[in-house]
């Protein structure tokens, strides 16, 4: 998917919010090398999503949680 992407191991660690490339390639190593590790769902998620494969959740009467709060503000003033 990385590929199809075109994206660098550094993109891809920013999207997802990797530390660097490096945890990228570690992702991408033969699984049955020590340097293999497996990537999370969420970081899986996000590259499904950029890559246009998945669509995103539909909200569904959920506020959001800074209008709540500003709503709180105003009626106690």
């Amino acid at each position: 998917m990385i590929e199809m992407l075109g994206y660098t191991g550094e993109r891809v660690a920013i999207l997802v919010g990797a530390s660097d490339g490096r945890v990228v390639r570690r992702w991408l190593a033969t699984p049955t090398t020590k340097s293999h590790s497996q990537i999370a769902y969420a970081a899986w998620r996000l590259l499904l999503l950029e890559a246009g494969l998945v669509r995103p959740p539909k909200r569904k009467n959920i506020r959001n949680p800074l209008e709540s709060a500003q709503d709180a503000t105003d009626k106690s003033s």
